[in-house]
């Protein structure tokens, strides 16, 4: 049988990946974490197509969500009130908008690390532990929320909150996982979310100095996933595993569509950044595992936000870049449907073998 050559258009790329992971959720539910990334691409969807099977599945997740026990660590309480706020406006529910505020009440009375001018909300209850990719989530649940329903009280835990993430950004854009020493690694993995942050922060004008601490932390997430040519690259994480993971590919393919939909002077540049990323991470799905770590249970429904987010940006988000860049001639998703369900109930992969390079898998989902 002759190559597909309609893959050789990058957009067609995009939206097959894009139908191959709809239709993966649709048959197997996903794993309870990945609930507000798939809520927010049906949303996404909705608002751009008015499809009322999009809102249906949208509001079916998170009903779900908000109706069984709420999840203990901050970050993914903070991803679930966002997207609350998200349902609110483009499905017009007021139930969400109150359960978004509902869950910046037990972030404004959880456990914190108090300072003079600044604040911390502790990742899990009951202990200190400050991390900075979901302190800077909580600020931008607290900011919306607060300045949506005048509640000026989570506004100004917001801006405590800013205050001390931006306090300890490191010179080149990153931070630290987190402050205490067990977390004290140079966090790539999170880059994406906190530049995700970092821009509706600066929407919400919570902070004076937000505009250059996300111009730095965008500079530092281009570095991490991109060359000097704009290949893309995956980024390595430096906590103790050494471990590469493909959910930091998808923040910050996530990132960069934000910001081109966001900002006038950088936006042109995101887009086609976004596209490649896009490209390449789709082209390397078969050689990748999701599930390499606990961490990972957001892998599938993130990449799934961040690839319905690209394809919004349209074709012109590839225009230029075809000199710098190709997707590997290999991939051809249409071949084989990439994921299967473990006995375990855990995602996994099929071996697969690729067409350059042997590109084979192991057992586990690790590179041979």
């Amino acid at each position: 049988m002759g190559r597909d050559t309609t893959l050789d258009d990058p957009m067609l790329r995009l939206a097959q990946a894009t139908s191959q992971f709809f239709a993966w959720f649709e048959l197997h539910g996903g794993p309870p974490g990945d609930g507000v990334y798939r809520a927010s691409a049906h949303l996404m969807c909705h608002a751009a197509t008015d499809d009322p099977s999009h809102a249906q599945a949208a509001r079916a997740v998170l009903q779900a969500m908000l109706a069984a026990e709420l999840p203990v660590a901050l970050g993914a309480r903070a991803a679930l009130g966002e997207v609350c706020l998200q349902a609110n406006e483009v499905l017009g529910d007021r139930l969400f908008l109150d359960a978004a505020h509902s869950l910046c009440e037990g972030i404004a009375h959880g456990t914190r690390l108090d300072m003079d001018d600044a604040l911390c909300f502790s990742v899990i209850p009951g202990r200190v532990l400050a991390v900075h990719h979901a302190n800077l989530q909580a600020a931008v649940l607290l900011a919306r929320t607060g300045q949506r329903v005048g509640e000026g009280s989570f506004v100004e835990l917001a801006r405590g909150a800013v205050a001390y993430s931006l306090a300890l950004q490191r010179p080149d854009g990153g931070w630290l996982h987190g402050e205490q020493r067990p977390l004290r690694w140079a966090d790539h993995f999170h880059a994406g979310s906190r530049v995700c942050s970092l821009l509706e922060l600066a929407q919400s004008e919570v902070h004076p100095a937000l505009h250059a601490a996300l111009a730095r932390a965008l500079r530092h997430l281009v570095g991490l996933h991109f060359d000097a040519a704009g290949v893309p690259r995956l980024a390595q994480r430096e906590d103790e595993t050494g471990e590469c993971e493909l959910l930091a590919a998808s923040e910050a393919m996530g990132a960069l569509a934000r910001v081109a939909t966001t900002e006038p002077r950088a936006g042109r540049r995101a887009a086609r950044l976004a596209a490649r990323l896009a490209d390449w991470t789709s082209a390397h799905l078969q050689a990748w595992s999701l599930w390499r770590d606990p961490v990972s249970v957001h892998g599938p429904g993130r990449l799934l936000d961040a690839l319905v987010r690209v394809q919004a940006l349209g074709a012109g988000a590839w225009q230029g870049s075809e000199a710098a860049y190709r997707a590997p001639s290999w991939f051809s998703p249409g071949e084989a449907t990439p994921w299967q369900v473990s006995p375990e109930g855990q995602m996994g992969q099929v071996g697969q073998v690729g067409q350059v390079g042997q590109v084979g898998q192991t057992a586990t989902g690790r590179l041979q």
